[in-house]
């Protein structure tokens, strides 16, 4: 997180926008993998804050593979083809085993969130990354990146408790929670069109103090399922979305199946509601979409 204090005021930029994340496969035992590009250098029209990435990783075996272990390093870099530097580094991981399988595969997935240490990344460059995996398995990956357009960074919200809560402390009687508790509620892409967000879909109708929304958890087993979900507070039909995250698959696996944490948490007021909405990658199209945060006091 940049800075761990609320805020209201700015909305989330994430790359690519409103279309399938970029992928690619990983280099092999250390190496790694050609770039795959996020932006390219003509898209990239405005000052951008990098803070991190939603990454979806997936290794396969076979039958007869033993199990595997591998740790996963994503690397952003800006420049142009030839040329990049690398700006960002990060890791994940996955544990998978074959079991007993007369033919085929078996495949391990999940998604998690990359924070990195905020970036400013000027316009008019190239912004592209690459995967390496410490195993001989490669790992599939997809990735958005996200952070905030520099031009409109705003100060941190003053928020009510908000000394208790960066010293570490929750609400004494009411800590970090999810909506819905326990499960996951049904948010679809509309009918007919990919890329366009849906009808939005309440999850707290009026809150009960204030809140600090910290992400979401996305899940479905639908293939290509890609989608990008705002957060908005406000009465029905009458939202400001305020934030959003991406909830990233390679094309052809199912998905998605990640774990959303915003780089700065949403502030909501006592007796507000808060609603999400999703555009994706498959037309009318049901993911399960559960809230994340804390209450103030």
């Amino acid at each position: 997180m940049i800075d761990f204090l609320p805020k209201r005021d700015i909305i989330e930029t994430i790359f690519p926008s409103l279309s399938a994340p970029a992928s690619r496969n990983s280099g092999v035992s250390g190496a790694w993998s050609i770039y795959s590009t996020l932006l390219t250098a003509a898209a990239n029209t405005f000052p951008f804050i990098l803070c991190g990435a939603y990454v979806m990783e997936s290794l396969q075996l076979v039958i007869d593979d033993v199990v595997t272990s591998a740790q996963l390093n994503i690397q952003v870099s800006i420049g142009a083809a030839g040329s990049e530097v690398p700006i960002a580094e990060s890791h994940g991981g996955l544990l998978l085993s074959p079991c007993v399988i007369a033919s085929g595969s078996i495949t391990g997935l999940t998604g998690r969130t990359h924070f990195f240490e905020p970036v400013r990344i000027p316009s008019n460059v190239k912004i592209a990354y690459r995967a390496s995996s410490s195993a001989a398995k490669l790992i599939n990956t997809a990735v958005y990146i996200f952070g905030y357009d520099a031009r409109y960074f705003a100060q941190p919200l003053k928020a009510a408790e908000e000394l208790r809560y960066i010293r570490g402390l929750c609400s004494p009687t009411k800590g970090a929670t999810v909506w819905p508790s326990p499960g996951a509620t049904a948010v679809s892409t509309p009918a007919g069109a990919t890329w366009v967000y849906g009808a939005a879909v309440q999850f707290i109708a009026s809150a009960a103090s204030p809140l600090l929304i910290t992400g979401l958890f996305g899940s479905a087993t639908t293939a290509s399922n890609s989608s990008q979900a705002q957060i908005g507070i406000g009465a029905p039909g009458a939202e400001q979305w305020m934030s959003k995250v991406g909830l990233t698959v390679q094309t052809g696996f199912p998905g998605p199946l990640i774990d959303c944490y915003l780089p700065r948490p949403l502030y909501v007021k006592t007796g507000e509601a808060v609603s999400v909405r999703i555009a994706g990658n498959v037309a009318s199209t049901a993911t399960g979409i559960a809230l994340k945060g804390f209450a103030l006091r």
